[in-house]
């Protein structure tokens, strides 16, 4: 087994993270068309300017703006410290399974029957498994994860765009 139990609830977790990435990123696109319809002089009465404008209790066309700039400053900053962590997390995550991975190896190497240990050279043996642990966890698992969670932002983008911008 690869993937041990706590393994795979991390996993899990990089999903959550995933979604709550791509959700920061929608309330950030959010606030900016609100902000650029704001800019644009579009109406007060428009569905969600206007349920933003109530909300805020009516402010004045300059103080909405305000309110505007600085929701998109926040949600941009939020979002771009919470991807920094939530990236540092995932490759703490792959380099602590990878240890762990080439450990539970190097255990059965040597634990192994001797005579396993003579069919090759142990020095070839040792490097092959090394290396094709680094490969699994840098040039497979890793860059699905950052995949899916592009993958899963790219898609709740796109949704968002065509509720908010059916096309024609």
């Amino acid at each position: 087994v690869l993937f041990s139990g706590e393994t795979r609830r991390r996993l899990v977790l990089a999903l959550v993270g995933s979604v709550v990435l791509a959700a920061l990123e929608l309330l950030g696109l959010g606030a900016l068309l609100l902000l650029m319809q704001q800019l644009t002089g579009a109406s007060d009465q428009e569905a969600v300017l206007g349920a933003v404008s109530d909300a805020l209790g009516d402010p004045g066309s300059r103080e909405m703006l305000a309110w505007l700039g600085g929701a998109v400053f926040v949600l941009f900053v939020a979002k771009g410290l919470f991807a920094l962590r939530f990236r540092w997390w995932i490759l703490h995550f792959l380099a602590a399974q990878e240890a762990q991975t080439a450990h539970r190896l190097l255990v059965g190497y040597v634990r192994g029957p001797y005579w396993r240990v003579l069919e090759r050279q142990g020095s070839d043996l040792i490097r092959t498994m090394f290396e094709n642990n680094s490969a699994v966890y840098g040039m497979v698992l890793g860059p699905y994860i950052l995949i899916a969670t592009e993958g899963v932002t790219l898609v709740a983008v796109f949704l968002f765009l065509l509720v908010v911008m059916p096309l024609p």
